[in-house]
Parts: structure tokens; C-alpha cells; sequence
């Protein structure tokens, strides 16, 4: 096998080995009642203050990890909503998060 060859079949054997690893330490940390519900008191904060600051029900609510929180190795992830004409409403509410133990378990990859 070519030298290439070897590190890349390598490198996605590790890939996939601690991926998976990870993935389940993410899923451990979660199963605790107080991660979920950390988890899901953001999303509370989020809609209680779209609610205060429009009146009216959310159409759309939109989850993206942000590039420059891939480059710094944040973990930080930007919750937003929209009104009745999404991106071009002019009601929309957004919220950065930090999920717990996310950002220090992908510092292990």
C-alpha cells in the first residue's frame, strides 16, 4: 500500500474511532436530567422573550453552527427565530448557546 494510502486509511480508522467515542460521552452527559435540562431552558429563555418582544407565535426557528466557532473551537451555536416571512421578516430573535460539555468533549478530537 502506498505510503498516501496508508496514512489516509489511517487517519479515517482514528476519525471514526474517536468520533464514536465522542459521540457516546455526548450521549452519556445528556442522558442527566440536569444536561437536558440545561439544554432545553435556552430554548425556553429564547421563546419567552419572542413572545414578550412580538405578541405573535414564531414561524420558523433556525439552529447553525457558526464558522467562526469551528475556527476558535468554541462551540458555540446560533439559535435564531423568525416571523410569518422567515429571513425576510422583520421580527427575528437571536440567541447564541453553548451547549454544556460540547465544546470540551470535541477538544478531545
Amino acid at each position: 500500500m502506498p505510503y498516501r494510502e496508508k496514512l489516509m486509511a489511517n487517519a479515517k480508522k482514528w476519525g471514526e474511532e474517536i468520533f464514536a467515542s465522542s459521540i457516546r460521552i455526548l450521549e452519556a452527559e445528556y442522558q442527566k436530567v440536569e444536561r437536558r435540562n440545561e439544554a432545553g431552558q435556552i430554548f425556553t429563555d429564547l421563546f419567552a422573550q419572542w413572545e414578550e418582544f412580538t405578541k405573535e407565535k414564531a414561524a420558523c426557528l433556525g439552529i447553525c453552527y457558526l464558522h467562526t466557532s469551528i475556527i476558535m473551537r468554541t462551540g458555540e451555536v446560533r439559535l435564531t427565530l423568525y416571523g410569518k416571512e422567515v429571513y425576510m421578516d422583520i421580527n427575528q430573535l437571536e440567541k447564541s448557546w453553548q451547549p454544556p460539555c460540547f465544546s470540551s468533549n470535541m477538544n478531545r478530537i
